[in-house]
């Protein structure tokens, strides 16, 4: 038997002079991308560790380097997608991970009121008081506002801001935003907040 169970020496038999180890040069490589290893007559296929660049396989992990013969990941990576209606996680396997939340939020919108996230977006509901539903800025919600508002819905020439008519915040003024004002100046049953995703119908102006 004249292995002597090094990689790093051809292992032969000679009939006169018994076995023969002589050394090789052949490469040798223990699969760990972390060391660099060599050929020693001596030591054998032997390993020194390096700081190469590696994968740890972990999706939430950036720059990994090897340390110590071992790949060690390095700062996570920045999920924050500066969404506020979406709360940001790292999944290992697949990295940053969006997921959508109910939480209230603030849109920018002065004629909405309490703002919250809807399905990955801030939504505010348009508000009849002082903002819009107060042309004529008297401070409430008064019956000469809804005359104003239908005033401009009909094409009257009224100086009124967009933002304080359109009741409902469809975009344009009609006579279903002096509608609601109408109902909320005489003590209707209307609640101060019109919803944009049910806008009431609009009245019929013609005669």
């Amino acid at each position: 038997e004249c292995d002597d169970g090094n990689p790093c020496t051809d292992d032969s038999c000679d009939p006169a002079a018994g076995c023969a180890n002589p050394n090789n040069p052949a490469p040798c490589d223990d699969g760990d991308s972390c060391t660099d290893d060599a050929c020693d007559s001596a030591l054998g296929c032997h390993s020194m560790d390096n700081s190469s660049d590696c994968d740890d396989g972990n999706a939430c992990t950036t720059s990994d380097t090897c340390a110590g013969g071992a790949c060690v990941g390095g700062a996570a990576p920045d999920c924050d997608d500066g969404n506020v209606c979406t709360d940001d996680s790292c999944d290992p396997s697949s990295g940053c991970v969006t997921a959508d939340n109910e939480e209230a939020c603030e849109d920018g919108d002065p004629c909405t009121g309490t703002d919250s996230c809807v399905v990955g977006a801030c939504l505010g509901v348009y508000l009849v008081d002082e903002c819009c539903g107060d042309p004529d800025s008297s401070g409430g919600v008064g019956v000469s506002d809804a005359l104003r508002i239908l005033q401009n819905a009909v094409g009257m020439d009224v100086v009124c801001p967009l933002a304080l008519c359109d009741v409902n915040g469809n975009g344009v003024v009609t006579s279903s935003d002096a509608l609601m004002t109408l109902i909320v100046a005489v003590g209707g049953e209307l609640e101060m907040e019109c919803s944009l995703l049910e806008p009431l119908p609009e009245l019929d102006t013609q005669p």
